[in-house]
């Protein structure tokens, strides 16, 4: 009798660890889209410190994205911004990067991109009175001489570094370069006047204008330095999944899913 007990405890105990890892098992349910961002390129992507959610016009977008696609929506995970699209390409464990990514050629030899969905160009945060640039070209000028701050990996970086070699707009014209790990720092730099300027995307240079204009911060938004798409990037070689990606997004810009999000999270009258 007291060995069936025993073995009754012990069956008892096996059982409700089944039923145990079954529960756990089952709050997996979902099907995810497994997206990589860096939260720190507001409003496209940014960390809500009183949610603990990362948030943005990119985060609602891939979300509606996957939704069309039939997901239950997209679970996003935030990275630095250099490991990006590299960890597309080489890891299994996302499926797509969406990061206010801008398509160039370099980008493109590693992974595939989808349709554009966002244009955008470089500007300049400074401080001091208002400046009103003509053109592109004045704001060049502008550039010389000045200790410029970049976020590393961003756009910005890659244009201020290619304009200080021989041939560039800012070769030879006293212009240093100062690499920081994201847009903030570099505006930080730039409140403690350890820099003149700070060159980048032109929305997120609105939103740190914001954060910072008890600073004297200020954004040129006039004029904008070249142009510029954001898009989308899959596993080089995946045409099933960016098809099906691209499908989803022509299906929310004509169904006006695209410009809800859109509206939400810029100004109506211009890309800032």
């Amino acid at each position: 009798m007291k060995k069936f007990k025993t073995l009754l405890i012990v069956v008892m105990i096996l059982v409700t660890a089944l039923v145990a890892t079954l529960a756990l098992v089952g709050c997996e349910k979902g099907n995810y889209l497994k997206v990589v961002t860096n939260a720190e390129f507001d409003p496209f992507e940014y960390m809500n410190t009183e949610t603990g959610q990362i948030e943005g016009f990119d985060i609602d977008y891939i979300n509606a994205i996957a939704k069309q696609m039939g997901y239950d929506g997209a679970k996003v995970t935030s990275i630095d911004f250099d490991s990006v699209v590299p960890s597309v390409q080489k890891s299994k464990k996302y499926d797509v990067a969406i990061a206010g990514l801008t398509v160039t050629e370099e980008r493109a030899q590693q992974v595939d991109f989808t349709n554009t969905y966002y244009d955008a160009g470089q500007t300049i945060i400074y401080k001091g009175d208002v400046i009103n640039f003509e053109n592109e070209d004045e704001m060049w000028n502008f550039l010389k001489g000045k200790k410029i701050g970049v976020a590393k990996g961003y756009t910005g970086d890659i244009l201020i570094q290619n304009a200080m070699k021989e041939g560039g707009k800012l070769f030879d014209s006293g212009a240093d370069r100062k690499v920081f790990d994201n847009g903030a720092l570099a505006v930080t730099a730039l409140a403690g006047g350890e820099r003149d300027v700070v060159v980048i995307d032109n929305a997120p240079a609105k939103a740190l204008a914001k954060t910072f204009a008890d600073k004297g911060v200020k954004v040129v938004t006039n004029v904008a330095m070249g142009s510029e798409k954001y898009a989308i990037a899959v596993k080089k070689g995946n045409t099933e999944l960016l098809d099906k990606i691209n499908t989803a997004m022509l299906v929310l810009e004509e169904n006006g899913t695209y410009m809800q999000i859109w509206n939400k999270y810029f100004d109506k009258e211009s890309n800032l």
